[in-house]
C-alpha cells in the first residue's frame, strides 16, 4: 500500500514555491556586480584626466619641437650673416685698400723708399753705421771715427 499511496501523492498537483537560486560554497559573485559604483566612477574620472595629460603633453611636445626648428633656421641665418660681415671685414682690412684710400682721399704720399739704421748695442752708447744720420730732435752725432753714437747733439746740417 505504500506505493499506492505514493502514487497517489504523485498524481495530486502540489502547490508552487518560488525558486531560488543557491550557491555553493565554492562558487564567487561576478566581478562586475562586486564592483561599487563610487569607485567605478573614480575609475573612469582617473583614466579620463590620463588621456586630457598625455594628449596636453603632446601638444607641450610637438609645440617645443617647433620652437627648436625655429631657433635653428634663425642661427643658420646668424651663422650666414656673421660669414659675410667676415669676409666684408677682411676687405675692408686689406692694405691695399687702405693705401689707395689714404693716396686718394687723404692726399698722403708713398715713400719712395724706406732707410733702416743698424745700431750695435757693445757699448754703453749705441752706435749706428751711418756717418751723418740726425733724427727730429738731432739727437745722433758723428763721431770721429765716422760713427754715430746717439745721445749727443749734432752740430752738422746738411
Amino acid at each position: 500500500m505504500t506505493t499506492a499511496r505514493q502514487l497517489h501523492r504523485r498524481e495530486q498537483p502540489r502547490a508552487r514555491q518560488e525558486l531560488r537560486v543557491v550557491r555553493g560554497k565554492n562558487q564567487r559573485p561576478s566581478p562586475a556586480v562586486a564592483i561599487p559604483f563610487p569607485i567605478f566612477v573614480l575609475s573612469v574620472v582617473a583614466l579620463t584626466l590620463g588621456l586630457i595629460i598625455n594628449v596636453a603633453q603632446q601638444a607641450m611636445v610637438s609645440q617645443l619641437s617647433y620652437e627648436v626648428d625655429n631657433v635653428k633656421k634663425e642661427i643658420q641665418a646668424a651663422q650666414q650673416v656673421q660669414e659675410k660681415l667676415l669676409a666684408e671685414k677682411a676687405k675692408l682690412e686689406s692694405p691695399e685698400r687702405i693705401e689707395s684710400i689714404a693716396i686718394k682721399r687723404l692726399s698722403m704720399v708713398k715713400a719712395p723708399k724706406i732707410s733702416y739704421v743698424r745700431v750695435q748695442l757693445d757699448a754703453p752708447t749705441a752706435v749706428a753705421s751711418k756717418s751723418h744720420i740726425t733724427d727730429r730732435a738731432g739727437s745722433i752725432a758723428d763721431t770721429p771715427d765716422g760713427n754715430i753714437t746717439a745721445g749727443a747733439r749734432s752740430a752738422r746740417s746738411d
